[in-house]
């Protein structure tokens, strides 16, 4: 796991933190939700509604509103059902200052951070490992 190649150039992954690598490949799957997390750490107080993500980052309201329920799904944002909105939240503060080490290391090297999610496991492996987390008794 030294290595990686990305747009037919070789990165390092030393490069990235081992706390780092192992949050993308748990949690995250596409750039594209990796961008609305840090759209919505970037304003932790703003409640983000799907049409706010959408005009944000240029996606569609339907991919928006995937990637805001995929992140809450994961514990990362907190989900307001009757206003429609999500708000940064993290699971624990030790999330908190991973996912800002994330966004750091996203600002120095964005290639090796997309290369990452690209070699991470599918969508499909990833819903097939959720199956089997354990969740709280109230969830």
């Amino acid at each position: 796991m030294g290595t990686l190649l990305v747009y037919g150039r070789v990165v390092g992954q030393k490069d990235v933190s081992k706390n780092v690598r192992d949050f993308l490949a748990r949690f995250i799957d596409s750039v594209e939700l990796l961008e609305v997390l840090l759209l919505a750490r970037a304003a932790p107080e703003k409640a983000w509604s799907t049409k706010d993500v959408a005009r944000a980052l240029t996606l569609s309201d339907e991919s928006a509103d995937l990637r805001l329920r995929q992140l809450a799904g994961r514990g990362l944002l907190a989900a307001d059902i009757k206003g429609g909105t999500f708000t940064y939240s993290p699971e624990s503060a030790d999330m908190d200052k991973t996912i800002d080490d994330v966004a750091e290391t996203y600002a120095k090297r964005r290639t090796t951070v997309i290369g990452l999610i690209f070699s991470g496991p599918s969508p499909s492996v990833r819903g097939f490992a959720d199956a089997f987390r354990l969740r709280d008794e109230d969830e």
